[in-house]
């Protein structure tokens, strides 16, 4: 409970966290999962960074280990998994609390409405200054978890990564939020030598109309859409091919719909890649069919090379493609999609001119640099304020 949290530890914080004036900031950032997703990607790419710019990572999750603690692991970042049950873990915020005591940690970021339920309570009682990050707002469909969202305000800093988010917590929830976009590596441009390189990787053909999706196997994504919509666009374009990256908990629910297609021999499930960076240069652009979204990292990261996106109207979306960069579609759609497939496939001037908006509005607007900057500023602020209320 929070009160034995306090009890046990509250007092005792300067004896166990203190580590001299001039040492490096620790900064534990907690999630569910150390399996790979775009939320999974920013805390990588967070943790680097700050890494970079002399401050001391720890990652920790509780649900699920996976590649991403290997890969953090290989960055020399130390991770630790805090192995819990399903369902409400009570013991959680002090197992929490005794991480964060014992790696010395200075500030808290978490990701996600669970990961925050957790870690507030630990937080408070430690006294250690904490970031929240909203990466969408599907979660707030209960009234308890409302109630979290209007409270969250007097345990963390919140962060949302989209405007169309921050509109939200103010209308929905009443609650201030500061907003800092996701950020992607910025590629090279793509040309004819890394796409031909790329498809070879892939062992799809040189020539033809390559669609990507780039998501997790998961019910939100609504793959069943995405392959509905390829097989009404393959009957009219035999060439075309349909890469799908990703993995997740409904993987046998995905193949089992490929091998019900018709076009089954013209659809690849890569499941998880490391390697995105090398893969997307094989596709000519990158489709989404979610029903719900945050401000989706595959899309930056397509938009990032070059791709041209379609995309269903949700979360940031729209927002993100108002002004080109893609075409956008209902949800549920897949005569929508299908139609978008068709306009881009038969148009190279179109495609190429959205893919170009769409470059210009990364390097523009969602550098990893430009994202790492803004939360290493935040960190530092809290961190001065914290020392010095």
């Amino acid at each position: 409970s929070y009160t034995k949290m306090n009890t046990m530890f509250g007092m005792r914080r300067k004896l166990f966290f203190g580590r001299g004036q001039n040492a490096s900031p620790r900064v534990g950032f907690l999630m569910q999962y150390f399996q790979p997703g775009g939320l999974e990607k920013i805390v990588v790419a967070l943790a680097k960074g700050i890494q970079q710019r002399g401050m001391e990572p720890r990652v920790a999750a509780y649900l699920e280990d996976g590649p991403v603690a290997d890969e953090l692991k290989q960055a020399g970042i130390p991770v630790k998994l805090i192995k819990v049950g399903s369902g409400l873990q009570t013991r959680l915020p002090l197992l929490l609390a005794r991480w964060m005591m014992r790696e010395k940690i200075d500030l808290c970021h978490t990701h996600h409405l669970g990961p925050y339920l957790y870690a507030a309570p630990a937080c408070k009682a430690l006294g250690v200054p904490m970031v929240h990050t909203e990466h969408s707002h599907e979660f707030y469909d209960r009234s308890r978890r409302k109630i979290l969202g209007w409270s969250m305000n007097q345990f963390a800093r919140v962060v949302v990564v989209s405007p169309e988010l921050a509109r939200f917590r103010a209308q929905q929830l009443h609650g201030r939020a500061e907003v800092i976009e996701n950020g992607v590596t910025i590629p090279q441009p793509i040309g004819i030598e890394k796409r031909s390189i790329a498809r070879k990787l892939l062992s799809i053909p040189v020539r033809g109309f390559v669609i990507g999706c780039v998501a997790r196997l998961a019910p939100e994504k609504d793959h069943a859409t995405l392959l509905e919509a390829f097989s009404r666009f393959a009957d009219i374009k035999p060439s075309a091919s349909l890469v799908i990256v990703g993995s997740g908990p409904i993987e046998k629910q995905i193949a089992s719909l490929v091998e019900q297609s018709r076009h089954k021999k013209r659809i690849h499930l890569l499941g998880y890649r490391s390697d995105m960076y090398a893969i997307l240069p094989a596709f000519d652009i990158v489709a989404l069919a979610s029903l719900r979204e945050g401000l989706p990292l595959a899309l930056l990261e397509a938009m990032a090379h070059g791709l041209p996106v379609v995309a269903t109207r949700v979360g940031a979306i729209p927002e993100l493609i108002d002004d080109g960069g893609g075409l956008t579609i209902p949800v549920s759609d897949p005569q929508a999609m299908s139609e978008a497939f068709t306009q881009l496939a038969n148009n190279p001037t179109l495609r190429k001119k959205h893919g170009s908006i769409a470059r210009q509005l990364i390097i523009g607007r969602y550098s990893l640099d430009t994202m790492v900057d803004a939360y290493y500023e935040l960190y530092q602020s809290m961190l001065a304020t914290s020392k010095n209320p």
